[in-house]
């Protein structure tokens, strides 16, 4: 496993974890230390980020580290800090904690991005208001998909794209003012399947239910519900006509509840495993 590194005052490349059990990076006047905790495994991880005198002022546990590196968020004078990690399990997971030494190191913005990983939409920085503070463009799970799942969906949700901005104090959900992920999203389902429900549906629900959601909840975020809502009425088999009036509030809601998947952890010791 290779950890991208791209930390102030060290060349921009890989490190190889699996060639020994401690990494030591530097971080301005800080120090990051990524441990194994089971030398035979190489699982779980630690990662310790240290002031001079050796005080661990941060400590996270995950299953791996995939991603360190230097951004450029609110601190227009030195380098913030990100880092992404894998949670391990059947159920995998990754989440994103971004860090700033302004004003004394502190975290300021915590994502959980469930089942979508670093590559691609799962996490972006994007200057979308020209500002000089990019938002945080990623996807993230429903927290709790409505009902009508098949058994082999039950621990997964479709993709919801989120934008977070920076208000001057912390991040906040800027996706309806800048919509363009979720759009994209939605109109990947829009387009690959759900216009193909009124001839090829199933008599089921598990199966197409994964794409109803997939476009109605990002519609949702972008603040174009009403307008999908009308769009599935038009276009859904009775069946699936009776399952969304069922669940339309449930999937509101979980559309108002992705803003449980982000914020700011204040306690130092932070443990990801799951």
């Amino acid at each position: 496993m290779f950890l991208i590194l791209a930390l102030l005052g060290m060349h921009v490349g890989q490190v190889d974890l699996d060639a020994k059990n401690t990494t030591h990076l530097t971080w301005g006047r800080y120090t990051i230390t990524i441990q194994k905790l089971d030398p035979e495994t190489g699982r779980p991880e630690r990662c310790r980020i240290t002031d001079n005198s050796g005080h661990v002022l941060v400590e996270i546990k995950a299953w791996k580290f995939s991603e360190i590196k230097n951004v450029k968020l609110v601190d227009s004078k030195q380098n913030d800090l990100v880092i992404n990690s894998c949670s391990g399990g059947a159920n995998c997971c990754y989440d994103s904690l971004f860090f700033t030494k302004k004003n004394g190191l502190h975290n300021i913005l915590h994502v959980f991005r469930g089942h979508n990983e670093d590559e691609g939409d799962g996490l972006n920085l994007k200057d979308l208001n020209k500002d000089g503070i990019p938002e945080v463009v990623c996807m993230v799970d429903l927290p709790e998909p409505p009902g009508g799942f098949s058994e082999k969906n039950y621990n997964h949700s479709p993709p919801l794209g989120l934008v977070l901005g920076w208000n001057g104090h912390r991040y906040t959900n800027q996706t309806k003012r800048y919509p363009l992920i979720a759009l994209k999203i939605a109109n990947e389902y829009k387009t690959s399947v759900i216009e193909s429900f009124g001839t090829k549906a199933e008599k089921g629900i598990s199966a197409p239910v994964f794409p109803i959601l997939g476009y109605y909840t990002n519609m949702i975020a972008a603040g174009k519900g009403p307008q999908a809502h009308t769009y599935l009425l038009q276009h859904l088999p009775k069946y699936l006509r009776s399952w969304l009036k069922t669940n339309d509030m449930k999937i509101r809601q979980a559309v108002a509840e992705s803003n449980d998947s982000f914020g700011i952890v204040k306690n130092n010791k932070i443990d990801l495993l799951r």
